[in-house]
């Protein structure tokens, strides 16, 4: 079973990673909370369920997880981009167990929004279909032929990272299973995130929603000969359905963070680790 447990005192917290991504890209992130928190991870594609799917699943693993580890006292729980989505689905099948909630450039609920968008040179590169076709072709490669079939690379903050960090990163990407969970939940995600949002509001559970840096996502793009009018429709969209998640709860607060890309934890791990501070003070009061 892969999991991340520290086994320090401390209350638990669990950091749900996004679609594809490890716990080990939070190293920076993880070092610093455990000075404080039990932090807890894992692998979904190490504990798929086989009779449930999607974020559904997610949470009912989290849960058998939290359990098999004794972990009694409700949790706060940090979900970036998919993982928020499962987060966001943890919360509402499990309430009782969720003290306090930081979503950090989460899928959002409306995620249909961005289908709807007029985007011909980005749709060719990054569509839910073109995701789940590459999926399906690398499960059910060997680890040998997924390794030469995509030549896994580090982004430069990855390179940054300590050099056995760096060793299990590479690793991570090259499990066949991996790709087999992640065609799942892409099938499943446009009904997931309907279902939830039928189900509403998260009534007053603490909530912080981080959101990147729209200037910086749009001139990254441009930098890759991008066209800025696409990208600016996408930004602007993604954008605001950062700022719906705000209204989740009546217990919440916005922050779009300056100088971070979609992978905050790794640009500014500063304000997650506030972010996370600050909710763990509101969720005692």
């Amino acid at each position: 079973m892969s999991h991340f447990d520290t086994k320090t005192p401390g209350r638990p917290l669990v950091i749900l990673p996004g679609l594809g991504c490890t716990y080990h890209e939070w190293y920076p992130v993880i070092e610093s909370l455990k000075q404080t928190f039990r932090v807890i991870s894992f692998h979904r594609h190490e504990l798929m369920n086989t009779t449930q799917t999607g974020t559904v699943a997610v949470a009912l693993q989290l849960q058998e997880l939290l359990k098999t580890l004794d972990v009694t006292e409700p949790v706060l729980l940090v979900g970036h981009s998919y993982g928020g989505l499962c987060a966001q689905q943890m919360a509402h099948d499990y309430p009782e167990t969720v003290r306090g909630l930081v979503l950090v450039d989460s899928t959002s609920v409306r995620l249909r929004q961005l289908d709807s968008l007029t985007l011909p040179v980005l749709d060719e590169l990054s569509t839910d279909q073109v995701w789940l076709d590459k999926c399906r072709s690398y499960a059910e490669m060997t680890r040998h032929a997924l390794c030469e079939a995509i030549r896994p690379e580090l982004t430069h903050e990855q390179r940054q990272l300590p050099v056995s960090v760096q060793r299990e990163l590479l690793d991570f990407q090259t499990d066949p299973l991996l790709y087999g969970e992640m065609a799942t939940a892409i099938e499943q995600w446009q009904n997931d995130a309907v279902t939830l949002e039928r189900r509403g509001r998260l009534a007053n559970l603490p909530l912080i929603v981080l959101g990147r840096d729209k200037e910086l996502a749009v001139n990254s793009g441009i930098e890759e000969g991008l066209p800025e009018a696409e990208l600016r429709l996408l930004e602007d969209t993604w954008e605001q359905l950062i700022c719906e998640q705000g209204d989740l709860s009546t217990q919440s607060e916005l922050l779009f963070v300056e100088q971070a890309s979609h992978a905050i934890h790794l640009d500014r791990p500063d304000a997650v680790l506030d972010a996370v501070r600050r909710i763990d003070e509101r969720a005692n009061d």
